[in-house]
């Protein structure tokens, strides 16, 4: 499966995540299906938990895989290659 992390992706994702606050984190290991049950939602799934809009949580969503490719960057690593969706 595609949630099925080398230990490098692990700590990786682990350092990319933890720049962003713990809203972001949890609306994009929600979305990637980073989370325990290791399943991808969908925005307004996630919207529901956190009583937003589905809207919202897109913008969201959007703007902090712009941060994670950003930090990325600055690892000199490619984003895409950890977050497939």
């Amino acid at each position: 499966s595609r949630n099925e992390y080398s230990d490098y992706q692990k700590q990786l994702l682990d350092k990319l995540l933890s720049k962003l606050g713990p809203y972001d984190r949890y609306v994009v290991e929600e979305y990637f299906g980073l989370n325990e049950l290791k399943f991808e939602r969908t925005t307004p799934s996630i919207a529901y938990d956190l009583e937003a809009t589905s809207e919202a949580v897109r913008v969201r969503l959007k703007k902090a895989l712009r941060k994670l490719r950003m930090h990325a960057r600055e690892l000199g690593v490619n984003v895409n290659e950890v977050f497939e969706k």
